[in-house]
Order: C-alpha cells, then structure tokens, then sequence
C-alpha cells in the first residue's frame, strides 16, 4: 500500500488550532499532507506549509457560526451575511471535492468546528471524515450556532468517522450524545527539551528586560487581550489584594488588539482598555508590567516564578502544559480543560474558579516556595505523559492508518 494520502482542512493559516497541526506536520513522516485555506499565508506560514505538505490551496470557508461580542442585529447580519456568502457550506465544499478526487484523497481532516466545507465534502465524496474540536461550543460554550446543540453534534458525528476532543472538558459538551463511540480525545502535545534551562541566563534576561530583580517574586500570565474570556479581570483582582507585599511583582504577556474606525468591532480593545483602567484604579501600577507580545515563549516562563492561567472556560490551555515543562509553579482554575493536565500529571495547583481572594490566597502559599524550580522533575513527568509531540503524531498518524 502506498502511502495515505490527507487533505488538511483549516480555519486559518495561523492560531491556536493551526498551531498543532503545524507542529504534527513538522514532526511526522508517515502521510503526504495537502492543505486548504481559507485566506492566503503570509510569507513565514508559506515558507513551512512548502516545506511539510504537498501544497495548499486557498477556498472560501466562511465560519457558521453566530459572531460574539457584537450587538444583536451585527451578529445576525454577519451570520447570514457568511452563510450566503458560502452558500451554507455547499461552495467550498464544490472546490474541495474537485481536490479530493482530482489527488486521489484518502481522509479528510477539519482542524475547527468553525468551518464545515471539508466535512461536507468528504461526505459527498465517501471519503473518511476526521473533525478535531477545539473549541467549547454550543448553548452553555463559548461559541454559538444556530442549530439547537442536539443538532449540531449530530450533524458533527454524521460528518465523521470519528470527532477529536482536544480535552475530557471539551467532550463534554457533547452532551446529548455523549456516549458515541465516535468521541476520542487526542490533546496537542509540546517537545519538552524546549522549555528545559538549567542556567539562569533566560530567566536574568527578560527580567533586565521589563526593570525586573531577581530577587522579586515575579507572577505572570499569557494570554492575548484580544481574547476577552481569558479572564485577566480576576488576576488584577488578586493582585490588588496584595498590593502591600514588597516581594511580588506582576506581569502580564500577550498581543494588544487594535482600534477599528467601526466601533462594533471595538470589543477587544474597550476589554483592554477596560483592564489598563482597572489597574490604576486599584493603584496597582507600579507593581504591574503590561510586557506586550514576546513571541520567547520558553524565555517567558524562566523568566516567572509563579503562572497564573485564570480562564475557567479553556478549552484546553497550551501554556499550561508548557509552563509545568519549565518548572515554573502552574496555577489555574478548579472547572476548565486547563485543569485537565493539573489532574493528570499530579503537579500544579488550582484556585476557586473566579476567587481573586482564593487566588492571592494561593499565590501567598506559592511564594514560600520562591525561587525553587523543580525543572529536572517536571521535564520527566512531561516526557512520560500523553502530552509530548512524540505521543501527539503517534495518535494522529493512528487515524490515518
């Protein structure tokens, strides 16, 4: 048998949910890829998608689902505006079975429930369907349809050989049918030897970077402020209750939404601006850094002594796996999918979802601790976990056998 052959379907050619499949495309050798976008890579994203596929094509891909943080009647008129623009899935779903049967395609694989054309067509086509969800979804999730939630995850599993949670926390939203054998959980996996430095070059660094001692207490999070859920009210919050305390300094990572001439689309930046406020309301700034996008992720966390991820509705967390890895003490909510590797590899701590008090309350404690890494453990637990790069691709490639 020759080698299989799958076509890549993403939302876009960067974030969070491409992200992982970049990374499974770099490490695996066992399938020819083929992509398709919705929108043109840029430059850097070209450089890797020549690199490790085939080739890609672009297709229009509107997103079906009902837009947040928008006032009621923009969200419908985007919404309707999208699907007749796709024609309810139907026109990319066109261009794509032209693919699949022009390079003779053995699966297709959808990295989002936001877009459904690969879906569609791989149901025209007979071809294998795999839908990777990662987002929460649905009436009690983050992102919103039109379909009544028994709907939508029956038209999720009609379209599919099998659905992928990214976390436990993630399958649960498939409620209605949540017992369908369909249903497996494959979560993204990072290379641990990344985020390993026993020196203390990276951490003295960005600390002369942003005006920061050794020999402070530094807290921080990641998370961009275009993201409004991630919840960076609670962690100013639990800092203002621990204003007094001379050893603490905060920081906080993350890219800064623009300003838009429409205000509608505005939500993102009154968020941050909202935040900016916050702080010097609660006469916490010259304990805080707004550190702005630093694309060092691994530098990041030597950097930090304590990481705080406050989001209870993560649907899965990236940076939290990444922090453990780095051995920075890790603190998160008890509810969520950042909680999941917590639970699973026996390391972190969890506050009371939304308690600025039980936070400052923990960080406390935390700080007892102070400057001890626990590096050399963490990188063990990591490297023997589901949560590697290596345990990723050998899923992965399970489906496509």
């Amino acid at each position: 048998m020759g080698r299989k052959r799958v076509l890549f379907v993403l939302n876009s050619p960067s974030g969070g949910a491409t992200q992982g499949i970049k990374e499974y495309l770099i490490y695996q050798k066992d399938i020819d890829a083929y992509i398709v976008l919705p929108s043109k890579p840029n430059l850097i994203q070209e450089q890797w998608i020549n690199l490790h596929t085939k080739g890609y094509f672009i297709c229009d891909m509107p997103w079906w689902n009902i837009p947040n943080g928008l006032p009621w009647v923009y969200q419908k008129i985007l919404f309707w505006k999208n699907n007749l623009k796709g024609h309810y899935g139907e026109k990319g779903a066109e261009k794509i079975i032209e693919f699949i049967k022009s390079h003779s395609i053995d699966y297709v694989y959808t990295g989002s429930i936001l877009i459904r054309e690969g879906a569609i067509a791989a149901k025209k086509t007979g071809v294998k369907h795999f839908w990777h969800i990662k987002e929460t979804f649905g009436k009690n999730g983050r992102v919103k349809f039109a379909l009544k939630d028994k709907d939508l995850q029956e038209f999720i599993l009609n379209h599919s050989e099998k659905v992928i949670c990214m976390t436990n926390y993630i399958k649960s939203f498939f409620n209605q049918l949540g017992n369908s054998q369909k249903l497996i959980v494959i979560h993204d996996g990072i290379d641990p030897n990344l985020f390993f430095d026993d020196s203390k070059t990276k951490r003295l660094e960005i600390r002369k970077k942003y005006g920061i001692s050794d020999k402070d207490i530094l807290v921080g999070m990641v998370a961009s402020f275009s993201s409004i859920w991630k919840n960076h009210e609670v962690f100013i919050k639990a800092i203002a209750l621990m204003k007094k305390s001379k050893s603490f300094r905060f920081i906080a990572f993350g890219s800064e939404p623009r300003k838009y001439n429409n205000p509608i689309y505005n939500t993102s930046f009154k968020y941050f601006m909202g935040l900016k406020k916050q702080v010097i309301s609660l006469g916490i700034q010259d304990k805080f850094v707004w550190a702005g996008f630093y694309d060092d992720i691994p530098t990041i966390f030597q950097g930090l002594d304590i990481f705080v991820h406050p989001c209870e509705t993560e649907p899965f967390g990236r940076v939290v796996i990444e922090a453990i890895a780095s051995g920075v003490l890790v603190i998160v909510p008890e509810e969520g999918g950042a909680s999941e590797p917590i639970d699973e590899l026996g390391f972190g701590y969890k506050f009371k979802s939304n308690d600025e008090k039980h936070l400052a309350k923990v960080i406390q404690e935390l700080s007892l601790i102070g400057h001890k890494r626990v590096q050399t453990k963490n990188n063990s637990i990591i490297s023997n976990s589901t949560y590697t790069l290596d345990s990723y691709v050998k899923l992965m490639n399970n489906l496509f056998e």
